[in-house]
């Protein structure tokens, strides 16, 4: 190394290195922001309930690589005044956030088609899609937190709850006769 590049100083080099990885450890908060890519409305699944795919993309703003090893995911649908659903999902699957680099998380929050069926005549606006994201990353004590929303088009909307009618409608439901 030393013929490659005579003019380096690799004990700065390696000192600045070190100072940098322990600024990044001390701080209480890993560098990383979440965005919400899209997110896809399906009348029916594998489940045989309809669903929300979402599709969160994670950057990591540090120098260091970043391990995210669970993300809390808390939905709430409004329109207006209106709530129309709210679940929460845990997304467990590790995800590695290299430097300066995005990963993404992909999660399904399952509906009831009974709620999605009540707001028929509720919604008259286009509904919109909530999400607070909690990301836990090894080695760090903070939980980095994003208020992340989407709208969802009205006509989008009446798309999808006449989906839902149709298929949901020719099914018994448990404990109705």
């Amino acid at each position: 190394m030393d013929s490659q590049f005579p003019e380096t100083n690799w004990s700065s080099v390696c000192r600045s290195a070190i100072q940098q990885y322990v600024a990044t450890r001390q701080n209480p908060y890993p560098r990383l922001e979440m965005f919400l890519e899209g997110i896809v409305q399906s009348p029916t699944s594998e489940t045989g309930q309809p669903t929300f795919n979402t599709n969160i993309r994670i950057e990591n703003r540090s120098p260091l690589d970043i391990v995210v090893d669970r993300i809390k995911l808390v939905m709430v649908l409004t329109s207006g005044t209106t709530t129309i659903v709210g679940r929460e999902i845990w997304h467990l699957a590790p995800l590695y956030v290299y430097v300066h680099q995005s990963s993404f998380a992909n999660d399904i929050f399952y509906l009831s088609p009974d709620d999605i069926l009540r707001t028929e005549s509720s919604v008259k606006q286009s509904p919109v899609v909530k999400i607070r994201a909690d990301a836990y990353a090894v080695g760090f004590q903070m939980v980095v937190q994003a208020q992340l929303q989407s709208k969802i088009a009205l006509d989008d909307w009446q798309t999808f709850l006449a989906n839902v009618k149709a298929i949901y409608s020719r099914r018994e439901v448990p404990g109705k006769s």
